[in-house]
């Protein structure tokens, strides 16, 4: 893996990343930019389901911190709540 991410470092400098014309070099930096710039001109307002999901979301999070905390044999760590939801597990699995 680390081997990987130095190739990619090192030959994304010597023969410049945006050569290589792909979406990860060149078009997904300009769409998180332009995704993000559209929430704060756009802000939606207070919504009740999204706070109840909110605090589902960290009630989840306080019981399995206490889980991982009380028994040491608990296999779920807190943290894959949070990594689970991302873009890059969705890409990827």
């Amino acid at each position: 893996m680390e081997g990987l991410a130095f190739s990619i470092i090192y030959l994304g400098y010597r023969q410049g990343a945006i050569n290589w014309d792909t979406w990860i070099f060149r078009g997904w930096g300009p769409s998180v930019y332009g995704q993000i710039l559209s929430q704060i001109y756009h802000p939606f307002g207070f919504t009740a389901k999204y706070f109840l999901w909110f605090g589902v979301g960290a009630s989840l999070m306080v019981a399995l911190t206490y889980l991982h905390l009380r028994f040491l044999w608990w296999p779920i760590h807190p943290i894959v709540l949070a990594v689970a939801s991302s873009f890059t597990m969705y890409a990827v699995y």
